[in-house]
């Protein structure tokens, strides 16, 4: 790029006043495309920001044809561009970088640091001749991708695409990842407040309650947490109690017994005993105690709950009413419902939020005992809370497990269910006390958020399979062009009517539809479109069969039933077939020790009851496609998504997925419709309807009979080896003097030495070190009348402006055909002699 005498300090000065001005709407040289389409259709808002005189003008309009989906906006300097942010926010920002160095890092800067802006994708116009310093400076300023100029349309209208999506889906995520957060806020604070209800409970009993880590040595047991009622008791605050071991509050003749007993209440059983706590001022407080052990981290605790031997009164029935009602309230405020099941009986008490998690009232629920409340949990999720259960009591431990509950209104709710087990007096499992919570907005979330992540995979595997694809479409052509030049000559050399040229005919048939189907990895790229006409269906399927017949097992039995007298469609005949080959491959893959084939072509006609058949269907004159096996069908889940991305029921290695996915994109794309009827053990049947047209036109192939010889000097140009091979002798063949160069600096230094030697030249445009359109350039300063003829892969590469602004006369599409190739050598080469 050419620096502009303009400052970065200079250019920030100007956004700045710019973003303090007042917006002009009279005086704005704001170009909008929302004359011609009304903002409220379209899904994007991109702005384009170039200078007004560039020799970038051309790519706007292209844009404008080429994104209907897009509201787009021109402005051509940077002060424009801050007018424009204080109305609308792009999706989208293109700058040309005729702009200025400056300028455009300047702008770059700060889009990326403005708050409105910094997340908005920004795609740079550059030149061929931007040196890599120049990038990597322009990447640090925020540049999120770039494009050469010149560019090819297609490739600037996916790039544009591309960030859109890219955008979006990084929106997507970002309010996905905002929802997540406020919910694990929520947990967390439903956690705090669960905790709290815990201390609350604890502080709040009417008892003293002591939890002791055990040791080896009894006596340096460490406490882990007291309540308010022993702080009280023994006068230490919460701080200097926890610091205490077991030998500061209980005297040394007591702590004896106290270890005889440990070995029982490890067994998990309850023992009750008598002992003394010493107190801060040295009181000796006599006290009953039942203690009890569990397990954390598989470290073992006793849990003591005493009761003050002066003080030995029971505690009411009320204060025991009391304080269950409290903790009901409390668990209903925080969602949870608490239930009380006796494993010997199988009763249960409920309580908490049961209306919340259940829908049914707490008196519809008393009747409902352990039982009955199992018969609600989804069967697919029953034998997995059964078995957490049964492990929990064997081992006299916690549980929990997640599971689907039959709500009262029918629906399942996610609920999570945590429980812990207590034992008898003989170390059996007797009762089971826990909370269930309903987490399904949670599942939900977490759902959302997988089929997000899902998306923006599925929409990179997809790219990256496009750009697989346009890769290596020109190593395919390289190859085809030998096999059909060699064969289309090998042809011309056998006699006809016999086994040997019937055979090359076959040949030289499969690699013209090797050719056809490399265009449909090109159009898969998005780097070439693909042309309809006027074509008859059972010429198509009556192809396909006699190819099947040829290459599949006798075992099959495939039926012919196609009407040769029904009409036709509009439509790419490469494509067609691909449909057919699919449909019938896939019915053959289903019945691998043989059956049945049956494919039909007819003409049907639908009257208004078409909906009935399909949705989609409308009423009119359709062909229809029937393809029928008699193999191990398919079940319902599969059948739904059959038509899915990636989707197979294939091992690895045996299947991609995306045979019948691209079956639906041709069918659709011909404003067909498929209607799959399969049952298991029963076969499948696939029935595509195609609209009829009337009095069709359908083409055929006539041999050429224009002349093909000639006797010029041909410069031949082409990276691969064998081609060049081909080419010469192919030429040669018709009477042209040829010589052939592997690289195109060879042929420009060939070329410089006597550029009056030659009478055409013909070059491959995808070379390396030097490409064909950049040689050509070279040609013409040298000679300008020379014609020249480029060799591409790729149709849309370059625009018919472009063709004439680089002086090349004629494109010529990759595989190259032998006796396509003559005659527009020969064409090119007489429009020369007319010229002159």
């Amino acid at each position: 790029m050419k620096k502009k005498p303009s400052t970065e300090k200079e250019s920030l000065s100007e956004l700045e006043k710019a973003e303090n001005s007042e917006v002009d709407n009279s005086g704005s040289s704001i170009n909008t495309s929302s004359e011609n389409t009304p903002f409220s259709s379209k899904l994007y808002r991109v702005l384009s920001v170039q200078p007004q005189q560039g020799p970038h003008q051309s790519l706007f309009p292209a844009i404008l044809e080429h994104l209907p989906e897009c509201h787009i906006d021109r402005v051509y300097s940077v002060k424009e561009v801050m007018d424009y942010i204080k109305v609308f926010v792009p999706d989208c920002l293109i700058i040309d970088c005729t702009l200025g160095d400056e300028s455009c890092l300047t702008l770059c800067r700060y889009w990326k640091t403005s708050l409105n802006t910094s997340k908005i994708p920004i795609l740079l116009i550059v030149n061929y001749d931007i040196s890599t310093s120049r990038r990597w400076e322009l990447m640090a300023a925020g540049i999120d991708d770039f494009l050469m100029y010149p560019c090819d349309i297609t490739e600037l209208i996916t790039r544009i695409r591309i960030l859109l999506r890219m955008k979006q889906a990084e929106v997507g995520l970002w309010e996905t990842n905002r929802r997540l957060m406020e919910l694990a806020e929520e947990r967390s604070r439903a956690l705090f407040v669960y905790d709290s209800l815990n201390r609350f409970l604890l502080d709040n009993c009417s008892n003293p309650v002591l939890i002791f880590e055990l040791n080896d040595n009894i006596r340096e047991s460490r406490f882990l947490d007291a309540n308010n009622f022993v702080f009280r008791m023994t006068g230490f605050t919460r701080e200097e109690f926890l610091q205490l071991r077991l030998r500061d509050i209980i005297p040394k003749n007591r702590i004896d017994g106290i270890q005889g007993r440990i070995e029982t209440i490890l067994q998990h059983q309850q023992v009750s005993f008598e002992t003394v706590i010493l107190a801060k001022d040295g009181r000796q407080i006599p006290i009953e105690v039942q203690a009890q052990s569990f397990n954390t981290d598989n470290q073992p605790c006793i849990i003591a709950i005493g009761q003050p031997l002066e003080d030995t009164q029971s505690i009411t029935s009320e204060r025991v009413s009391e304080s269950i009602s409290r903790y009901r309230i409390l668990a209903a405020q925080t969602g949870m419902m608490i239930y009380d099941c006796n494993l010997h009986s199988g009763k249960v008490k409920w309580g908490g939020a049961v209306t919340q998690v259940t829908g049914y009232l707490l008196r519809e629920l008393d009747t409902i005992n352990l039982q009955r409340w199992m018969d609600h949990i989804h069967i697919e999720d029953l034998p997995r809370v059964k078995a957490h259960i049964e492990v929990a009591k064997q081992e006299i431990g916690k549980f929990r497990v997640e599971y689907r509950l039959r709500h009262k209104s029918g629906d399942y709710r996610y609920v999570e269910d945590q429980g812990v087990v207590l034992p008898d007096a003989t170390g059996e499992a007797y009762r089971i006390l826990g909370s269930i919570k309903d987490i399904t907005i949670q599942k939900q979330e977490e759902e959302e958020r997988r089929r997000a992540e899902q998306q923006v995979q599925h929409s990179q595997r997809l790219e990256s399979l496009g750009v697989l694809a346009g890769g290596i479409a020109h190593d395919f052509n390289n190859l085809l062009a030998v096999i059909i030049g060699l064969t289309d000559m090998a042809i011309n050399e056998v006699p006809k009517k016999t086994p040997l040229h019937e055979d090359l005919k076959e040949v030289l048939q499969a690699a013209h539809r090797a050719k056809d189907l490399v265009k449909q990895i090109l159009t898969f790229s998005r780097q070439t479109g693909e042309e309809s006409s006027p074509l008859y269906l059972h010429v198509i399927a009556r192809e396909a069969l006699k190819l099947l017949r040829a290459t599949t097992s006798p075992t099959i039995d495939i039926i012919d039933n196609v009407d040769v007298h029904s009409g036709a469609i509009m439509g790419n005949p490469s494509q067609i077939h691909q449909v057919v080959m699919n449909y019938c491959t896939n019915a053959i893959q289903a019945m691998p020790k043989g059956g049945k084939l049956e494919v039909e072509v007819r003409d049907v006609t639908l009257d208004s009851d078409a909906s009935q058949i399909h949705p989609k269907l409308k009423p009119g004159a359709y062909v229809k496609l029937t393809v029928r096996d008699n193999g191990h069908g398919m079940e319902p889940p599969i059948l739904e998504r059959i038509f899915d991305p990636f989707f197979t029921t294939k091992k690895p290695g045996e299947g991609t997925g995306m045979g019948l996915a691209v079956v639906h994109g041709i069918v659709t794309a011909h404003g067909g419709t498929i209607i799959v009827e399969s049952k298991p053990g029963m076969g499948s049947t696939f029935y595509t309807y195609f609209p009829r047209i009337d009095n069709p036109i359908v083409l055929e192939k006539k041999q050429d009979e224009e002349p093909l010889e000639g006797q010029e000097r041909i410069l031949f140009v082409d990276d691969e080896e064998s081609v060049c091979k081909l080419g010469k002798r192919v030429l040669t063949q018709w009477g042209y003097n040829v010589e052939v160069c592997q690289n195109a600096l060879a042929a420009l230094a060939v070329f410089t030495q006597n550029p009056d030697r030659f009478d055409l030249v013909v070059t491959d445009q995808a070379m390396p070190k030097m490409s064909g359109e950049v040689l050509a350039r070279w040609v013409k300063e040298l000679r300008p009348d020379i014609p020249v003829i480029l060799f591409t892969g790729f149709s849309g590469e370059f625009s018919p402006e472009e063709l004439s602004r680089l002086g090349i006369d004629e494109i010529v599409m990759k595989p190259i055909v032998a006796r396509d190739l003559a005659r527009r050598i020969r064409k090119v080469l007489d429009q020369q002699k007319k010229t002159f």
